[in-house]
């Protein structure tokens, strides 16, 4: 019976750690997630405080965590196992662009409620909001492209990647040639 509980121990002791870089990488992800999500709460408790009717955080702010959470969760596990795979780093990519626009539609509130704002701020601001929502179907898209296997096999699959791109390119950057083709 401590047979199969030994070779458990001894398969996770030999099991080698994943490279520092990709470690960076996922600390770095989870870290942005975090203070996009800090920025919103203490802006939100700044303008409740500064207000005679207080609004309190309800359920509904918390439920909306979950898929974000679930997102990083799955890419953070895809990286730590197969660091070389696209999806896991898509994935993580796919956590941040999913709560950045919380972060700016809270900065964009909290300068609207207290009229601290620059000629142009607030379009700016909400311009960028918007554009993220082009990112976030984009990598949606480029996730299920590139599942299970992390390469793009098919014309078909291939055709539909590069007419994914230029939505990336005009709102998030330049991807280039990026994508992994079979042989590269």
């Amino acid at each position: 019976m401590d047979a199969p509980f030994s070779l458990l121990l001894t398969r996770l002791r030999s099991t080698p750690a994943p490279p520092p870089a990709h470690r960076v990488g996922v600390i770095g992800v989870w870290s942005v997630v975090g203070v996009s999500l800090l920025i919103p709460l203490l802006l939100h408790l700044r303008l409740q405080a500064a207000s005679a009717a207080p609004h309190l955080l309800d359920l509904s702010d918390a439920i909306s965590l979950l898929p974000v959470l679930s997102t990083l969760v799955v890419g953070t596990a895809l990286v730590s196992h197969r660091p070389e795979h696209p999806v896991g780093w898509l994935f993580l990519l796919f956590g941040v662009v999913q709560v950045v626009p919380g972060s700016i539609d809270a900065v964009t509130e909290y300068l609207l409620a207290t009229r601290a704002t620059l000629p142009g701020a607030v379009t700016l601001l909400a311009a960028l909001s918007d554009i993220s929502f082009v990112c976030w179907l984009t990598l949606l898209a480029l996730i299920l492209l590139l599942t299970p296997t992390g390469v793009l096999h098919g014309r078909l699959e291939r055709i539909t990647a590069r007419m994914v791109g230029p939505c990336w390119e005009g709102c998030c950057g330049p991807i280039g040639d990026c994508l992994p083709t079979p042989g590269a």
